[in-house]
C-alpha cells in the first residue's frame, strides 16, 4: 500500500460557523501533480451530531471569534463521500487518512476494493469531532491550517488485463517492443496510432477547456459569495448602530417621562396641602 496523493481543506470558515459543502477537493501527488479528487463536506454540529444550517443569523465576524468560542465546546463533522482516481485502473483498493488537532493516529476510512476500469470510489466516510473546551491554540489552529486528507491504494500487479481503451493505451506505452517487433508493425498500423493520439489530444483539450471554464464560475461563485458575506456584515453593523441609536432615544425619553411625573407628584402635594389649609 502506498500514499498516491493528499488534498487540502481550508477550516477557517467552521469559526464563522459556516459549513463546508459539496466540497471537491484536488488530490495531488508529491510533483503536484493532479491525480484525483475528493467529495466532501466539513459541517459544524451540535453535541448530537446534527450538523448547523447555513444560517446568515448565526454568522461570526472574525473579531467575534475570542468571545464567541473561547471556553465553549466545539463540534465538526467530517463527511467523505467518495474519491475520484485519474489512473483507477493501477490500483486494487484506497482508503483516506487524515489527522486533526492533536491526534497521534491518522483517522482512516475503511479499505474500497476496486473493480476493473472503475475510477469513481464511493467511500462514505463520516467522523464527529469534539473539541471540548477551545483556547487560543485551537483558535489558531482552525484558523491557519488545513485538513490534509491523504489517499492511500494498493498497486494492481503489472499483468493485470485492462478492459478499457484508456488502460490498453497506457500499458501499451509502458510494455517493452522488440526491434524486430518495431520492424514488424505495419505502417497502417502506426497511422492508426497517430489518429488516436489525435483524438486523445483533442480529448484533452475539451476537458482543460471545462476545467478552465469550471474554474472561471468557481471564482465568480466565489466573489459572489464574499459579496455577500460583506452586505451580511454591513447590514449587522448598521442593525447594531440602529439599535444603540433607538436604545438611546428610548432612554432620553425615558428620564423625560420620569421627570415629569415627579414634577405632577410635587405639584400634586402641594394641591393637596393647600386644600387642606382652606379646609381648615
Amino acid at each position: 500500500r502506498q500514499e498516491v496523493g493528499s488534498a487540502r481543506v481550508p477550516l477557517r470558515d467552521l469559526l464563522h460557523n459556516v459549513p463546508i459543502e459539496d466540497c471537491l477537493g484536488t488530490v495531488v501527488d508529491g510533483a503536484g501533480t493532479k491525480v484525483g479528487e475528493l467529495r466532501m463536506e466539513v459541517t459544524p454540529c451540535d453535541a448530537d451530531g446534527v450538523p448547523v444550517s447555513d444560517d446568515p443569523e448565526l454568522f461570526v465576524d472574525a473579531d467575534e471569534f475570542a468571545s464567541k468560542w473561547q471556553g465553549q465546546r466545539w463540534d465538526a463533522l467530517v463527511v467523505i463521500h467518495s474519491l475520484q482516481l485519474v489512473a483507477g485502473h493501477a490500483y486494487s483498493e484506497v482508503n483516506v487518512g487524515y489527522h486533526f488537532w492533536t491526534s497521534e493516529a491518522p483517522h482512516r476510512s475503511q479499505s474500497v476494493p476496486l473493480r476493473r476500469g472503475q475510477t469513481t470510489i464511493p467511500l462514505g466516510y463520516t467522523r464527529q469531532h469534539t473539541h471540548p473546551h477551545v483556547d487560543g491554540a485551537f483558535l489558531e489552529y482552525i484558523q491557519t491550517r488545513d485538513l490534509q486528507v491523504k489517499v492511500y491504494a494498493r498497486v494492481q500487479p503489472v499483468d493485470f488485463a485492462p478492459i478499457s481503451t484508456a488502460d490498453a493505451h497506457v500499458q501499451c506505452l509502458v510494455r517493452p517492443i522488440s526491434a524486430p517487433g518495431i520492424m514488424r508493425e505495419s505502417l497502417e498500423g502506426a497511422e492508426a496510432r497517430i489518429r488516436r493520439q489525435d483524438h486523445t489530444l483533442l480529448d484533452l483539450r475539451s476537458q482543460l477547456a471545462s476545467a478552465r471554464a469550471e474554474a472561471a464560475s468557481l471564482r465568480e461563485t466565489l466573489q459572489v459569495r464574499d459579496s455577500a458575506l460583506a452586505a451580511l456584515k454591513q447590514k449587522k453593523k448598521d442593525l447594531n448602530r440602529l439599535l444603540k441609536s433607538e436604545k438611546e432615544k428610548f432612554l432620553t425619553r425615558y428620564r423625560q417621562v420620569k421627570q415629569q411625573v415627579e414634577q405632577l407628584k410635587l405639584q400634586v402635594g402641594e394641591l393637596q396641602q393647600r386644600n387642606k389649609s382652606l379646609s381648615q
